[in-house]
């Protein structure tokens, strides 16, 4: 088939597919042509690559040897002085396997200070249980799930959701489990982050009436029914693995702004003198690649391990350190 005659989407699909194997100049006339009606300012944002390009390797990444298998290994969230994170290793509460990808369901799991990996069995279903992120205020832990509701009786072909869950503790022990009132059977919602300063919850959905594929939106934990798209970071396509660090910095995954293939991860700088954010921008190399990359999120503590930065890279764990302190 000619490539004149591809839909937009296949068109913006077969870009990824081109930068994959290095063939970025044909990706990006493709590229021009499927954001020729939408507002995005594409010189600009192939110029920010090539300066990228120029500058080269900025960071140090490794391997956290600690936690990752030969298996998919994503990390969460720093609390407490442990790690947690989810991953498809077999030691999970149930070994089935899923059939997209012919690894276990995922399953949430910490890393303790000395180095032993235990699984939070107390929220782990034989579904995909992953992404906790916790309100460090009352150790409230939200997490996504695929597990279906109770009184859905689910058909063969049928797509299981994935949804928000809201475990609530006291002194350890799990007192109630909630579905959060924004899911549903219809789309799904995921990768959760709770924003401790200003008290709200962002996640990714694709629920109707979004600015593409799958949004990023928010809720206030004083009312989980108010959902409100966060318009200034979403494009026609799909955002997810939302972020802000103790620098009010932004962070996300996209797929849809020029990158280097694959989703990549985007920042807004935030402006102390000025209270405002920055354009938004590609992170760079190595963090980004012709892959899915994702995840990306600060450790804001000392003595731990020595990490300045988590990110996910191709399902594995990884740190990395800028150049210049190491």
């Amino acid at each position: 088939m000619d490539i004149k005659e591809f839909s937009d989407r296949n068109k913006f699909a077969y870009s990824h597919c081109l930068k994959a194997v290095g063939n970025d100049s044909l990706a990006n006339v493709l590229l021009k042509e499927f954001y020729e009606d939408n507002v995005i300012d594409l010189d600009k944002n192939f110029e920010d690559l090539e300066t990228i390009k120029k500058i080269g390797n900025r960071y140090l990444i490794k391997n956290i040897k600690a936690i990752n298998t030969e298996y998919s290994d994503i990390f969460s969230v720093l609390y407490n002085d442990k790690i947690y994170f989810s991953s498809t290793r077999p030691s999970g509460i149930d070994n089935k396997k899923y059939k997209w990808n012919n690894q276990p369901y995922l399953d949430n799991y910490f890393l303790s200070k000395d180095s032993i990996v235990n699984n939070v069995s107390i929220i782990n279903t034989e579904f995909h249980d992953a992404d906790i992120t916790i309100n460090r205020l009352n150790d409230d832990i939200y997490f996504s799930s695929s597990q279906p509701d109770e009184n859905i009786f689910l058909k063969k072909d049928q797509i299981i959701t994935s949804k928000i869950f809201k475990a609530t503790f006291d002194n350890g022990n799990l007192i109630k489990l909630t579905s959060l009132p924004f899911n549903s059977n219809e789309y799904s919602c995921k990768t959760p982050f709770f924003d401790f300063e200003n008290k709200r919850l962002y996640f990714s959905s694709n629920m109707p009436n979004g600015k593409g594929g799958f949004d990023i939106y928010y809720v206030n934990v004083q009312d989980f029914n108010k959902v409100i798209n966060v318009d200034d970071v979403n494009s026609i396509n799909d955002e997810d693995n939302f972020y802000i660090d103790s620098n009010k910095n932004i962070y996300f995954s996209s797929n849809g702004y020029v990158g280097f293939g694959g989703k990549d991860i985007y920042t807004k700088i935030y402006d102390k003198e000025s209270k405002t954010y920055k354009r938004i921008m590609n992170v760079g190399y190595p963090v980004n690649s012709s892959a899915d990359d994702f995840g990306y999120k600060n450790i804001d503590k000392k003595g731990f391990l020595p990490l300045i930065e988590v990110m996910e890279k191709a399902m594995m764990i990884f740190i990395h350190l800028l150049k210049q302190n190491l």
